[in-house]
């Protein structure tokens, strides 16, 4: 039994992987056997019938190679006459003997029809209908899965490939539509700094020239530094307009001297002194004459990202410490803060993107892109970020970049 079980397992399982149009020939001529099968029953009861109905009346039947023909006796043999009864009878078998192979054959062609239907047809629509109803409520967390190789699975096997594809462009379509997000929101979280020293000079300006308190190599030097910073906002606006993520962000490294930047530090911190109430002190060495090889902008939109998130977390001051390293090649920057320092969770999370300070958000502030945007900088230039809290209290955060030439 358990060999017939197999071998009929078998069957099905190549029949169930036949191409539709073999596979509905196969249920067809299955329906043909039973047919004939019942056709053949029909007659052998039929003929039964009519046996019985001629034997009652002692009317003999006789057979010849396998086939019937019925003697009928001269009237002085007959026994009895056959009854009306018995007659309508034989009419009725004769007609069910002539009527029955169409009727099966009907009947079973319908029903192989129908088996093929819910067998091979069914299961495979009600599995495409459904996907495309997730697909039309634009959902794409599904599968299509229907084990067979015939016309309907491999439509199954390419719609979930199609499936697939929508999905992954879906992911791709969000993760650009998240770059951008952090793109937009790095382009307005670096504008806060230089915003702020350009409306520091002019403030400056606007209060003090009325007033003929500044001179006019000092309103040269300011107005020469506002321009600087209004050429540096304008090449930062044209290289965010053309990127889409920041892999697309270009380090290019130019020789710039080490006490220039330091001073352009200074300078900056200046004029934030002014106008706000965050002392903001710079160290490093001004009367240095090494060269390095860097991307000034790229540094100065890290220093202004750490600086600006110190301002909003110092109580009284800022320290930033400026030096390089000769043997590493590498630029070091310090910026500390007189704060409340990082807690536990901040440590951990605070360089991934859109995290939160939950008191500062209560506020308005925005806490996280900016270390985020120092991070992905600082790797680009082969250096990175390391955040802490100092031993006295409050943020520490540093950061290296290399000055190869390479």
């Amino acid at each position: 039994m358990d060999w017939i079980n197999e071998q009929a397992e078998i069957i099905w399982h190549k029949v169930k992987n036949m191409p539709l149009r073999e596979s509905l020939l196969v249920y067809l001529l299955l329906g043909v056997l039973i047919c004939a099968l019942c056709t053949w029953t029909t007659e052998m009861l039929c003929g039964r019938q009519v046996e019985l109905i001629y034997a009652k009346h002692d009317i003999v039947i006789e057979r010849m190679d396998g086939q019937q023909y019925y003697a009928m006796l001269v009237p002085s043999e007959m026994s009895a006459d056959l009854s009306e009864n018995d007659f309508a009878r034989l009419k009725i078998l004769g007609i069910i003997e002539g009527v029955a192979p169409y009727v099966y054959m009907s009947l079973f062609t319908a029903v192989m029809g129908i088996c093929f239907y819910y067998k091979r047809i069914k299961r495979p629509s009600e599995i495409l209908a459904e996907g495309t109803r997730e697909i039309q409520n634009n959902n794409l967390d599904f599968a299509m899965e229907y084990d067979s190789k015939d016309e309907m699975g491999k439509l199954c096997i390419s719609f979930e490939e199609m499936r697939r594809e929508l999905a992954d462009n879906k992911e791709k379509m969000w993760s650009l539509v998240e770059e951008q997000k952090k793109i937009n929101a790095a382009f307005a979280h670096d504008l806060r700094t230089p915003l702020t020293v350009l409306k520091g000079y002019s403030d400056f300006l606007y209060r003090y020239i009325p007033e003929r308190k500044v001179s006019e190599e000092k309103l040269l030097s300011t107005l020469k530094l506002m321009s600087e910073y209004i050429a540096r906002l304008e090449r930062y606006s044209y290289t965010m307009k053309d990127i889409r993520n920041f892999d697309e962000l270009k380090v290019k490294r130019e020789e710039v001297s080490l006490c220039r930047l330091i001073r352009r530090v200074k300078e900056t911190a200046d004029a934030l002194n002014q106008i706000g109430e965050i002392q903001i002190t710079v160290q490093g060495e001004t009367d240095t004459d090494q060269m390095i090889w860097i991307d000034e902008n790229v540094v100065f939109e890290v220093v202004e990202n750490l600086l600006s998130n110190a301002i909003r977390y110092a109580k009284s001051k800022v320290e930033i410490v400026i030096g390089a390293e000769k043997d590493e090649e590498m630029l070091y920057i310090y910026v500390k803060d007189d704060g409340e320092g990082f807690s536990g969770e901040e440590l951990k999370r605070a360089k991934a993107p859109y995290f939160y300070n939950d008191k500062k958000k209560a506020e308005g502030e925005h806490f996280g892109i900016g270390l985020h945007i120092v991070s992905v900088l600082c790797n680009k230039c082969g250096g990175t970020l390391d955040i802490a809290n100092s031993i006295n209290g409050g943020a520490f955060a540093s950061v290296s970049f290399s000055y190869r030439n390479s």
